[in-house]
């Protein structure tokens, strides 16, 4: 073992030489390493391939098997804790699923995104070019870079009282002057141009040139970042936060005689919160109450009557009513009941993680074009624990106690364990590793349809999009409702493992382009 330094890392090469003592780094480097040749393959049956391609693949998996067993010794052995790894081999199936995917087949990228990215690019330069708060760089991409400095002075003179970091300067990110802008008045206009222009300069950079390497090797491929210390979530860095405005996710399109199948969970953490308060057993639990009488109920309407309802002096708005008033856009209260209920969205989301009145308000204005102040924040969550009273009950019990680094959570179901650090993670764990667990478990099925059950109508379609409780598939034409009502029938099915009586509702559609 002389010589060999060990690498306590993540990767599987760091992990090998930690539990087994060997060293594979070797097998990892060099150009012609298989680990970077494999899309050469792409479209080859596997008993065509080279041996040595072969053998690279089986050394992974059976170096992967005697890694996890070597882990799980160890893990036995430790006084007074849970297994941890009980639910690996469910996880680890669910990120090989992911990362196939997502790093082996990808997603092809229209030929578009040369032309939009030069607009957007110049589109970025005019207004750098106009504002005062960026200089010409040669070392930028894009041949401005923000002059911070500048941003500072000019923020000192218009507001005094602006936030400052903890070094003492002006903060000068763009969170933190949208936030002076709507708490301390500040308003002005080179500013409202500057933040215009680094939304431009962010689709250029952020999206637009990762999506246009997609273009050089055939199809876009990310590995997704994938963790069981957390929810379990699978992300991928690319695909998580597309914009839905514009034409960013239209860049997306199938392959010629192909088009696109989505599937997308109705309120897939809603209904898991509501199970998580039925197996708690809470003396009140009306969400649970609503989803297990009607699989169709929509709790941001129930809040958005609850909100209406606790203006004194009119007349209450029962639900069923609510469901009609918002259908119905000739109703006199048709925009009241519908703005409260798009405000509904925002507490029913972000309140069940764990927000604070100061959080929410940020979280309303980015996510939703909500505006809120401190103070209407603070009143808003009083009526929502007002209107479900079971969510006291569970941020009494999501309560970290004090000197202590944290408390174990369990999901129900997989038993996979989960450490939350704080009041927020406490909160977001139990709910969302359910919808993770039941959405990746639909991933799973979704994925030996389309690669391993031939008689399936599925089979030889390309699982290509997950993000959280949304699947996208590429499939051949042909019988597009009879695979959309198969898909239907698996995702909600593998959902319902984990949610109880609470029925999973899919909605999916065929189409073209991504752009929902």
């Amino acid at each position: 073992m002389m010589g060999i330094q060990f690498r306590n890392d993540a990767s599987l090469e760091g992990q090998v030489l930690l539990y087994l003592g060997e060293d594979i780094s070797s097998s990892k480097k060099g150009e012609d390493t298989w680990r970077l040749r494999y899309g050469e393959l792409e479209g080859i049956p596997i008993e065509s391939w080279p041996e040595e391609a072969k053998t690279y693949a089986q050394k992974d998996a059976e170096y992967s098997y005697k890694v996890f067993f070597k882990q799980l010794e160890r893990v036995t052995k430790l006084p007074n804790r849970p297994l941890i790894l009980s639910n690996a081999a469910f996880q680890t199936m669910a990120s090989f699923c992911l990362n196939f995917c997502s790093s082996a087949i990808g997603v092809k990228i229209s030929e578009r995104v040369h032309t939009l990215k030069k607009e957007t690019l110049k589109k970025f330069q005019t207004m750098a070019e106009q504002s005062p708060f960026y200089k010409v760089s040669k070392k930028s991409k894009t041949g401005y870079s923000c002059n911070k400095t500048q941003i500072g002075s000019h923020i000192r003179k218009i507001c005094p009282n602006y936030k400052k970091t903890k070094t003492g300067k002006v903060a000068t990110s763009s969170e933190a002057i949208e936030f002076a802008q709507k708490h301390l008045n500040m308003r002005d206009k080179s500013l409202d141009a500057y933040l215009e222009a680094e939304d431009v300069r962010s689709t250029y950079s952020k999206y637009l040139t990762k999506l246009e390497e997609g273009l050089s090797s055939h199809r876009r491929r990310k590995r997704y970042s994938y963790s069981l210390g957390k929810t379990g979530r699978g992300l991928s860095t690319v695909f998580n936060n597309l914009p839905r405005e514009g034409e960013i996710r239209s860049l997306i399109v199938p392959e010629e005689g192909r088009t696109f199948l989505f599937g997308d969970y109705s309120n897939a953490e809603m209904r898991s919160l509501a199970h998580i308060t039925h197996l708690r057993d809470y003396p009140e639990q009306k969400l649970w109450e609503r989803y297990s009488k009607d699989p169709y109920f929509d709790p941001h309407t129930l809040v958005a009557c609850g909100l209406y309802n606790g203006n004194k002096g009119l007349t209450p708005i029962e639900y069923e009513e609510g469901l009609k008033i918002i259908k119905d856009e000739s109703h006199t209260l048709h925009k009241t009941l519908k703005n409260l209920r798009r405000l509904a969205k925002v507490l029913n989301f972000g309140l069940a993680g764990g927000l604070g009145s100061g959080s929410l308000v940020g979280y309303a204005k980015n996510n939703y074009g909500v505006e809120l102040s401190r103070r209407e924040a603070e009143i808003r969550i009083r009526e929502w624990k007002r209107i479900l009273p079971e969510m006291n009950f569970y941020f009494y019990d999501a309560q970290v106690p004090r000197g202590t680094n944290g408390k174990m959570i369990i999901t129900p179901v997989t038993g996979r364990c989960m450490w939350a650090r704080g009041f927020t993670q406490a909160c977001n764990y139990p709910f969302q590793s359910i919808s993770s667990d039941g959405a990746k478990d639909a991933f799973i099925s979704i994925f030996k349809e389309c690669f391993i059950n031939r008689e399936s109508v599925l089979y030889g379609s390309l699982p290509i999009i997950f993000l959280h409780d949304e699947i996208v598939l590429e499939i051949k034409r042909g019988n597009e409702q009879q695979k959309g009502k198969l898909f239907e029938e698996i995702m909600c099915r593998s959902m319902e493992k984990y949610t109880g009586e609470i029925k999973a509702i899919l909605e999916w559609e065929i189409a073209d382009q991504w752009t929902k």
